[in-house]
């Protein structure tokens, strides 16, 4: 993930940022864009405000925005009387939200941040076969399919799975392909 950033156009894009000094910037960004948090990070780092504006309205993502050095997320379901209270807010110097939210989303972000590097690190142990097995249950194969595909056992196919399920640490073939998904995991890494 540390590695899109380095790239054009967001190199060039970033020391434009740095350059036009903008007093805030507005970027739409969603949990489902692995390269999110660290452009939000970056974006942070480049100008005084960010504002995050999301469809998601899970607390933990707008947490972990938060996190990232986001002054405020707003909901893209907001008016735009909305985002433009929360930017003149800005232009004042004013909070955009309390304290006490702040801290609850922050609280939220961290601690979902810390389960997807637990989920992260447990599908790092994954062996090569065994990564290959999961992308067969995370598409739906079964393990007659996947002992044909692979041109293995069906004896052997469950021997693999239940190595999946012993290094995820989950009891359920349902569970390792959730911990997957959720951890936007495609069968790299």
């Amino acid at each position: 993930m540390d590695e899109p950033l380095g790239r054009p156009p967001y190199a060039a894009f970033l020391t434009a940022l740095r350059v036009a000094a903008p007093a805030a910037v507005l970027v739409d960004v969603e949990p489902t864009d692995p390269a999110g948090p660290q452009l939000l990070a970056a974006l942070a780092a480049a100008a005084p405000a960010v504002v995050a504006i999301t469809s998601s309205t899970d607390a933990a993502w707008w947490g972990l925005c938060l996190h990232q050095g986001v002054h405020t997320v707003i909901a893209t379901s907001e008016p735009l009387s909305h985002v433009l209270a929360a930017l003149a807010r800005i232009a004042d110097g004013r909070p955009t939200m309390t304290p006490g939210h702040r801290e609850r989303l922050l609280g939220l972000g961290q601690r979902a941040h810390a389960e997807d590097v637990e989920r992260r690190r447990r599908l790092a142990r994954l062996s090569d076969r065994e990564r290959a097995m999961l992308r067969h249950l995370m598409a739906g194969h079964h393990v007659a399919e996947i002992a044909r595909i692979e041109v293995v056992s069906p004896a052997t196919v469950r021997a693999q799975v239940r190595a999946v399920l012993a290094k995820l640490e989950v009891t359920s073939q349902l569970a390792a392909v959730a911990l997957a998904h959720r951890a936007g995991w495609r069968g790299d890494t």
